[in-house]
């Protein structure tokens, strides 16, 4: 796309800022009308904006599209945790996320050799748009079958019996010792931010992901 100067590292750089600034508000959607719409539909949007990049001209498109893919992503790391939390006592929910995020990892170092398998494909179409077409509408078909499939929580779980409803209730209530599935409070959301380790955890949020990141993002181009 005959980038120049610095705008690779610019596509790169500024995906973050709505990332981080949508993160938030997709969490709290995500509270209120529950992961299993929220989640599949920022998948859908996600995928459909990775198809979309096959459009892309030059630079200041493809840079609209990033900024549109960041504020898509922004949310589904920490939604799907919360979403993990209606179905897993704290005990269980470690090694359930260890998974998650491994799988994102394992994904981000298998990328790299899908992408060398692509552009060994012959065709007026190039290999990177190949592969947004491949990863872009793979993530578009399994977000629609999510959104008809996933459970909102256990007690509305299609493949759950009433038996084993009441059980993951009762699992649920013994280990929190308090309410579960309680209605979105705003102010209760933001009942944490008076803890003092709140800004602690804010500082290590924003400066772990730079080394994370920085190596996922530009090592493959290394």
């Amino acid at each position: 796309m005959n980038f120049v100067g610095n705008e690779y590292s610019l596509l790169i750089l500024l995906f973050y800022v709505p990332f981080g600034l949508c993160d938030l508000p997709l969490n709290l959607l995500t509270k209120k009308f529950s992961g299993k719409v929220i989640l599949p539909i920022l998948m859908i949007f996600w995928g459909s904006l990775a198809l979309i990049q096959c459009a892309a001209k030059n630079f200041a498109g493809l840079l609209v599209i990033r900024l549109l893919l960041g504020a898509c992503e922004a949310g589904f790391f920490a939604g799907v945790v919360f979403y993990l939390t209606l179905f897993y006592k704290r005990n269980e929910l470690g090694f359930r996320i260890a998974i998650f995020f491994g799988s994102a990892l394992l994904a981000a170092a298998f990328s790299g050799l899908i992408a060398f398998g692509v552009f060994q494909i012959k065709s007026r179409i190039e290999g990177w748009k190949w592969l947004f077409l491949i990863e872009g509408g793979m993530t578009v078909v399994v977000g629609v079958v999510a959104l008809f499939w996933l459970p909102g929580s256990p007690e509305s779980a299609w493949f759950l019996n009433n038996d084993e409803r009441a059980a993951a209730r009762a699992r649920s209530l013994r280990d929190s010792s308090q309410k579960v599935n309680v209605d979105f409070n705003m102010r209760a959301a933001f009942q944490t931010w008076k803890d003092w380790k709140f800004p602690i955890w804010v500082v290590i949020c924003f400066t772990y992901p730079v080394a994370f990141s920085t190596t996922s993002n530009f090592l493959p181009q290394v």
